[in-house]
Parts: C-alpha cells; structure tokens; sequence
C-alpha cells in the first residue's frame, strides 16, 4: 500500500525490522531525511551528499517521511555523537566508492 502511494519506495528487512528504502539503492529513507534535516531542509546540501541519486529518488524519499513520519522517525538520530558518527560513516563510504587514481 505505501508503495502505492510513495512511487519509488520499497521495503527492505533488516535487524531493525522492516525499513523503507530508495528504489534502486541500499540508501534507506532515513538516511536521506537525516542528512536533509542536518543541512537546514537545504535541497542543494542534500543534493551534494547523496550526489548519486537524481531528483526523482530523493523526492521519493522526503515524500515518504512527509506521509509516514512516525515510520521513519525513529531511526532519526538525536543527538549530536550519533549524527557525527553517522557523517563520519556515510563519508567513509563515499571514498570507498571514488575511482582510484592513476
């Protein structure tokens, strides 16, 4: 049903049980929120931390937390050592994936 209502949103379980995912990424909702509501609400700063993932699929994703905000809540961190370990994670990941120089 949510699928339905939120195009480009699927559902992944996990250990936290089952969580909402961006179509075609392991991104989940969350992590997309997190870093929007870390950056002011600021749509060009989220464009740049998930420069991946095109308009359609970030929409997808802050249009889930508008409708299911108590689905996506939760997995919000609080404070300021969880979001800090949480862009130290997600920058962690983004020099993994560059291509190596030659």
């Amino acid at each position: 049903m949510k699928m339905r209502l939120v195009p480009g949103i699927v559902f992944a379980d996990g250990p936290a049980g089952r969580r909402a995912r961006v179509e075609g990424t392991g991104i989940e909702v969350f992590e997309v929120v997190q870093a929007y509501l870390a950056a002011g609400r600021d749509r060009d700063d989220l464009g740049q931390a998930f420069h991946w993932l095109d308009d359609r699929q970030v929409d997808a994703a802050l249009a889930y937390f508008r409708q299911f905000p108590d689905d996506v809540e939760p997995f919000l961190f609080h404070s300021d050592e969880e979001l800090e370990a949480f862009f130290e994670e997600a920058r962690r990941k983004l020099s993994s994936q560059k291509p190596a120089s030659r």
